[in-house]
């Protein structure tokens, strides 16, 4: 399995991670106040980022016939999956913490680093799920059958569901933006992330067995 590993966290090393500092860079040298309009860029650029490792890995898988040359080996379906699922929790951890590092050097009051760490460890909740649920449609449909149709399902599903969400969560729930912000402060993330981090193991399982199912039915 180690040469798996190997060959996944190669990509992420090579491709991604000079992402990260690359935008390290661009804050120190600026040295402007580390708000919220960055820090959402660099949210989005922590999915973006997770999303852009699968979709060029396994562009490659495609093109050059990786999957059909694996199935030649004694290799096993956990050992390609939990390669590509770990490269993927190795990139999300590096983002998160990377962000973190950034904004606790800010100086803000906690009330605002409350909101910021919120939003960073969110989103790289929400990448990390997300990339849970994008292999395992690969694995099924394949990348370019996935890539062209429940890609655009699953986008538009996001942004109708965040709009919804964003206009009656408040009054649904009858709470002032004080309310939302202390909810936010007394969040437990550390049970969040365990249970992110057991429901990707799930879908790490989950994608075990497509892929099992997929090799056994192209021997």
């Amino acid at each position: 399995m180690f040469p798996l590993i190997k060959k996944e966290f190669g990509f992420v090393t090579r491709f991604q991670l000079p992402v990260v500092v690359v935008v390290i860079g661009f804050w120190l040298l600026s040295r402007q106040e580390f708000g919220f309009t960055f820090l959402a860029l660099i949210g989005a650029l922590t999915f973006l980022s997770l999303m852009a490792e699968i979709n060029v890995n396994e562009q490659l898988e495609e093109k050059y016939h990786g999957y059909s040359f694996l199935r030649t080996l004694p290799i096993s379906a956990m050992e390609v999956v939990g390669a590509k699922f770990a490269a993927i929790l190795f990139l999300d951890f590096i983002l998160v913490a990377s962000a973190l590092a950034l904004f606790s050097f800010t100086g803000d009051t906690p009330r605002i680093w409350s909101l910021g760490k919120a939003l960073i460890l969110g989103i790289g909740s929400v990448g990390l799920i997300s990339s849970g649920l994008f292999y395992i449609g690969i694995f099924r449909f394949g990348y370019a059958k996935f890539m062209r149709t429940a890609v655009f399902a699953i986008l538009s599903f996001s942004v109708i569901f965040t709009m919804i969400v964003a206009k009656n969560l408040v009054s649904r729930l009858n709470m002032s933006p004080d309310e939302i912000i202390n909810f936010i402060e007394n969040i437990n993330w550390v049970a969040v992330a365990a249970a992110t981090l057991g429901f990707y193991i799930l879908l790490l399982l989950l994608a075990v067995k497509v892929m099992d199912n997929r090799m056994r039915d192209a021997a």
